[in-house]
């Protein structure tokens, strides 16, 4: 959001900026990973799987190391619903759709 930098309003300050879907976290993967091309067999929600434990199960299935998985997924248990659309006053922002704005960053990646 370079726009951001131009605009005296902003400095300072921080924003919380949207899209268009309001989507919980299971659909955002299930979305995203139609647009990689990779199909889930199932999601399992583990209630019992602490931050901990789920940092070092990413860490052995993936080259993210636990010490960094572990504020984000204990960032998951916070919805993020944008409740202060103060942004769009100061500076016009098209939204896209979650698949949308996923496409993108897709494409930009290959």
């Amino acid at each position: 959001m370079a726009k951001a930098l131009e605009v005296e309003q902003t400095k300072g300050k921080t924003f919380d900026i949207g899209g268009l879907d309001k989507l919980n976290y299971k659909e955002m993967m299930l979305q995203y990973s139609k647009i990689i091309n990779k199909r889930f067999l199932k999601i399992i929600i583990l209630p019992f799987l602490t931050p901990r434990l789920s940092s070092y199960w990413v860490e052995l299935i993936t080259p993210v190391k636990a010490s960094l998985a572990r504020p984000l997924i204990e960032s998951l248990k916070s919805e993020s619903v944008i409740k202060d659309n103060q942004i769009k006053k100061l500076i016009p922002i098209q939204l896209k759709a979650f698949k949308e704005a996923m496409s993108m960053t897709q494409n930009q990646n290959e």
